[in-house]
């Protein structure tokens, strides 16, 4: 899985200043909105804006942590050396399944607050 998600992420790595300027778009338009509007306003738009920051924000740290996953180690190299490679694929190990638990609580809760975002205000 963290090799999948290191191809992946190698793959995205191009788009990441597209993953910062979208969180900072967002991030910005979110406080604009919410200081500088009705209420009224700020109900139409303050749900699409913190979802698009929240998945931005998420797109960036998957790239970062998953870019440079370590191989596992040869049978040539030292004791030490593979001790060392598996505990930094445990560390990995255990992120990409913090990571994939909470994308799954994201996209459950996007899909939620989306469909009452959309019955209230769908265009």
């Amino acid at each position: 899985m963290i090799d999948r998600f290191r191809v992946l992420a190698q793959r995205l790595s191009p788009a990441t200043p597209g993953f910062v300027a979208a969180a900072a778009v967002c991030f910005v338009a979110f406080w604009c909105v919410l200081l500088g509007t009705s209420p009224r306003v700020q109900d139409r738009y303050l749900v699409p804006l913190l979802l698009g920051l929240l998945w931005s924000l998420s797109a960036w740290s998957f790239v970062l942590n998953f870019k440079t996953v370590p191989d596992p180690a040869a049978a040539a190299v030292g004791v030490f050396e593979r001790l060392q490679r598996r505990l930094q694929r445990v560390w990995c190990w255990l992120l990409a399944l913090l990571f994939a638990a909470t994308t799954g609580a994201l996209l459950v809760l996007s899909f939620r607050v989306l469909a009452i975002w959309y019955r209230d205000y769908g265009v």
